[in-house]
């Protein structure tokens, strides 16, 4: 099922990307390999936002993003004013590269321990991952249950689960 998902989000972003480069004398868009994609949501908010802004006002709103990101346009809308600002599409794009790193091994790189730990304690809390993938995961990464997650667990989670997805 999650491989399924992901094929067709990778396929829906993949159009997407390609949309703004087409033109009408040319066929359907060619299938954007995953290294692409990837570059694609590595881009800096500004450069996304200069990628999608068709009326090149700076903002983002729910026609100008890709079908996928468009379905959770009133997720990163923060503010609700039916436009995303440059820190809303910084968080929409954060929370998109984990989403779809959790879903298919080797899109990306797995979530850095420090770009989590928000308030640099060492360890993880259930609010650090807030719009994650990993907050659903908690539990069975916090393996002495003690509410935290520290850089140990988290590792010994990661390693558990790229061995699984090997087999």
């Amino acid at each position: 099922m999650r491989t399924a998902l992901f094929v067709g989000i990778a396929g829906i972003l993949t159009l997407a990307a390609l949309a703004p480069a087409q033109t009408q004398d040319k066929g359907p868009p060619k299938k954007l390999p995953l290294p692409a994609l990837i570059e694609m949501l590595k881009k800096s908010p500004e450069e996304f936002i200069k990628q999608f802004d068709k009326n090149m006002d700076g903002f983002l709103q729910k026609d100008e993003l890709p079908p996928f990101l468009a379905k959770n346009f009133e997720k990163f809308d923060k503010n609700s004013d039916g436009k995303l600002h440059r820190e809303e599409v910084d968080q929409m794009l954060k929370t998109t590269r984990q989403f779809l790193a959790a879903q298919q091994p080797g899109f990306g790189n797995q979530p850095d321990f420090d770009a989590l730990d928000k308030n640099a304690d060492g360890r993880l809390s259930k609010e650090e991952l807030k719009g994650t993938p990993w907050l659903a995961r908690f539990a069975a990464i916090d393996t002495n249950g003690d509410g935290q997650i520290d850089r140990r667990e988290w590792e010994a989670f990661m390693r558990k689960s790229a061995e699984k997805k090997k087999e």
